[in-house]
């Protein structure tokens, strides 16, 4: 080799497909993308290859190889890459679902839909996108599911998924992810229920009051009796606030975890395992621990620059009912 290596130039000009999948799985990063570009141009001759090198030892090789299947496509392609979904390593299952995006098969849909499980939030969000773009409505319904996920940047995709399928059963779920406790989230909504055309006024209107209900709000445990402040940042030192009366504190920490156990059986219990896990590992409990949100006196919610009308609202509508809104207590506007 030395001086009288072939350039990547020379071989597309060859058509030299190993060659050109020895410098997409060498160790000149240069050459990775001008031989993944060569590669495609070359077209079908390099897929057959190029599967052969999907197995390959190195994991970052077949994360190499899968990329440069999926912006060559093809029917024989789509295969190989669904068997990717399931390999042991994360980079190699994010290039595979990102290739299947790129194709766009329908028979990828139902093992995307799969993917959706993954425990990684890079790869959730990333087959998101790619149902998105295939467009197929079996999607829908997991896409809506999705919209509860707890990271805000994969209900966002979700969103705009179901704004590419342009499907309209996904109407309801977007119009309640309108009250989301996130922007981006709220906004996506917006943008897609424009793109598919609905009437948001008529659509709320159709909504059940029992779907409303488990979306928009949960469930918590209210006292027999009064009250009192339970807010440790406040001075007031466990002010006791009468029955009916106060101001309720809902934060972030507290609507992403009811977000996926809005019932309070569900939240006692996903608490109670967290605890028992961390005491089973020998450490302290030093974390997150609150299933409801936090009831505090005047003093406490002016601390927080709490909007006080609405957390005044949201207290005297907890004590009645024993829910609470599921979006994060607004500030006072300056």
């Amino acid at each position: 080799m030395g001086f009288f290596e072939k350039s990547v130039e020379e071989m597309e000009a060859k058509r030299d497909v190993w060659g050109l999948i020895d410098r997409l799985l060498g160790k000149k990063s240069l050459d990775h993308e001008r031989a993944t570009s060569a590669l495609v141009k070359i077209g079908e001759p390099s897929v057959k290859p190029l599967l052969k090198s999907l197995y390959h030892d190195d994991r970052v090789a077949r994360c190499r190889v899968a990329q440069a299947l999926g912006k060559i496509g093809g029917v024989r392609v789509t295969e190989p890459l669904i068997q990717d979904l399931k390999d042991e390593d994360k980079r190699v299952r994010e290039r595979a679902v990102e290739a299947l995006g790129d194709i766009r098969d329908v028979r990828a849909v139902e093992p995307l839909i799969q993917t959706l499980k993954d425990k990684h939030r890079s790869i959730i969000e990333k087959a998101v996108k790619a149902l998105g773009g295939i467009g197929d409505v079996r999607a829908v319904e997991p896409l809506i599911q999705t919209l509860k996920e707890k990271d805000w940047s994969v209900r966002c995709s979700a969103a705009n998924a179901l704004g590419e399928i342009g499907d309209g059963a996904a109407v309801p779920a977007l119009i309640l992810a309108l009250g989301d406790s996130e922007k981006f989230v709220r906004n996506a909504s917006a943008r897609t229920l424009v793109k598919i055309g609905a009437d948001e006024k008529k659509t709320r209107d159709t909504v059940t009051e029992p779907l409303k209900e488990s979306a928009e709000y949960f469930e918590d445990d209210v006292p027999s009796g009064d009250g009192v402040c339970s807010d440790n940042n406040c001075p007031c030192r466990e002010d006791e606030i009468p029955r009916g009366t106060g101001y309720l504190y809902i934060d972030e920490e507290i609507v992403d975890f009811r977000r996926r156990y809005p019932s309070l059986t569900s939240a006692r219990e996903a608490m109670q395992q967290t605890q028992e896990r961390i005491r089973a590992s020998g450490t302290m409990f030093g974390g997150f621990y609150r299933i409801g949100p936090i009831l505090v006196c005047e003093k406490g919610a002016r601390l927080r620059n709490l909007d006080l009308k609405v957390a005044a609202a949201d207290a005297k509508y907890w004590w009645e009912t024993g829910k609470v809104p599921l979006r994060v207590t607004p500030l006072k506007k300056e």
